[in-house]
């Protein structure tokens, strides 16, 4: 991350000076605050609570069940969630702490039951995890961990891991290691009461319960501020919020968080103002008052309205948050990136871009190696000598279903059609009997019959 911080602070430094000095300029990206790239919180600043998260339990929160839901008599709460009652959970900032805080999984590894229960996850999870490559794993013996039957996944991560996306993949790392550290900036006194039902599916034509879902809360707003008020006065208390209803049914609830920007770096958490022309620019300057247009500085999620409220207030959904979700494979991601890590002061096109460590295209979880192909090389030399697949089969002990698979592969790499041009490719002299295999195939031939 040095070479894109020192890549940010060198661009400023370029054309800093000449948009001070034109005020057209200033205008036009100081109105970027405004713009939906800039009022859209990016994900990557975001904490997270997912509503099927198994540490969510009455061990560690409170939790009341819905008084018109109609239950046995001498039903158990945890009986209760089990058959999916909607109830209410009531969060505290340190239940929420355990939530959101990244989960390490360092080598040598733990068993994957409790790794599962550390991530709030099932252990079916953790097994796709493992075929994507998201968890490297090994197999121990069921007796030496204390259990029968199959062997024991043995799971670990290099890097982190967010209890709280998809795959659980942190953020890329163009964004750096913010996201490690946000949950610190929620108080621990801090609470969040919210809703939870049930989702469930038809299954064969009964309902099955998978998993559960937040009802939204809605975001708190404030009134609107003048642009005359004292800055220190724009800061009002939750209680002196306003909610805006959403009751939207949804899997995960947001928290944007402001974070580092370029204008803390340079040591001006505002950027700069406005201010009047120097002489002789043949336009008449006017001054800057307290809540003029000013440049970068801290993000704060209350502009995705006309009123400018400071800070994060509550967990909403990403449709009241509107909570942007960039990637860098595309032809914006990386002026997105730009954008709100200079808080609007930069363009993309303006700082450049390190390939190694923000490369345009996604890595391939497994890299080909190029190897020799005997098998291959027989049937290309069986094509040569114009032998049919039949035949080409019955000399190798083979099928003619292979022998097809691997005429389209020759035709693929050598970008041919035909024999023919097959031929005419790699020419007639590869047909010589000097180029025949001499060892005999280890497979038994078969004379197969088609027909």
């Amino acid at each position: 991350m040095d070479t894109i911080d020192r890549n940010l602070l060198d661009a400023w430094r370029r054309i800093g000076d000449e948009v001070r000095r034109d005020r057209v300029e200033v205008l036009r990206r100081s109105y970027r605050r405004l713009t939906p790239t800039l009022t859209r919180p990016p994900r990557a600043w975001c904490l997270c609570l997912r509503a099927c998260d198994t540490r969510i339990s009455p061990v560690t929160c409170a939790i009341e069940l819905d008084p018109n839901v109609e239950l046995p008599i001498n039903d158990s709460l945890e009986s209760a969630l089990a058959h999916g009652a909607p109830h209410t959970v009531a969060l505290t900032g340190a239940v929420i702490h355990r939530l959101c805080i990244p989960v390490s999984l360092p080598w040598p590894g733990m068993d994957w039951t409790i790794a599962a229960q550390r991530l709030g996850r099932h252990e079916e999870t953790l097994r796709r995890w493992i075929k994507l490559g998201i968890l490297r794993a090994r197999y121990d013996n069921a007796v030496s961990h204390g259990k029968r039957g199959k062997p024991v996944p043995i799971v670990w991560s290099p890097s982190p891991l967010d209890p709280n996306t998809n795959h659980g993949q942190p953020p890329d790392p163009v964004w750096g290691t913010l996201w490690q550290t946000l949950w610190k900036r929620l108080p621990e006194d801090y609470q969040l009461i919210v809703r939870r039902e049930a989702r469930f599916v038809h299954y064969r034509g009964e309902p099955r319960q998978r998993g559960w879902q937040f009802v939204c809360p809605g975001r708190l707003r404030s009134p609107p501020i003048s642009a005359s008020m004292p800055r220190a006065s724009r800061e009002l208390p939750d209680a002196a919020l306003e909610r805006i209803a959403c009751n939207r049914r949804v899997k995960r609830l947001y928290a944007p968080q402001s974070t580092w920007t370029i204008a803390q770096q340079l040591g001006d958490d505002r950027g700069f103002a406005i201010s009047p022309l120097p002489p002789g620019d043949g336009a008449q300057g006017s001054e800057a008052d307290d809540g003029g247009l000013c440049l970068a500085g801290a993000w704060h999620p209350g502009q995705s309205d006309p009123i400018k409220a400071m800070g994060p207030r509550s967990f909403a959904c990403h449709h009241c948050w509107r909570v942007q979700f960039t990637s860098l494979l595309n032809h914006v991601g990386w002026n997105a990136f730009v954008t709100h890590v200079s808080g609007g002061l930069l363009y993309g096109h303006e700082v450049q871009r390190p390939l190694d460590e923000a490369p345009k295209r996604r890595k391939k979880r497994f890299v080909p190696h190029p190897r020799p192909a005997p098998r291959r090389r027989e049937v290309s030399l069986g094509l040569l000598q114009g032998l049919t697949y039949q035949q080409i089969a019955d000399r190798m002990g083979i099928t003619y279903s292979t022998v097809h698979a691997h005429v389209k592969k020759i035709y693929k790499q050598h970008a041919v059609h035909s024999r023919e041009e097959l031929i005419t490719c790699l020419g007639k002299q590869r047909a010589s009997p000097s180029m025949a295999p001499t060892a005999t195939s280890s497979r038994p031939c078969r004379s197969t019959t088609r027909g």
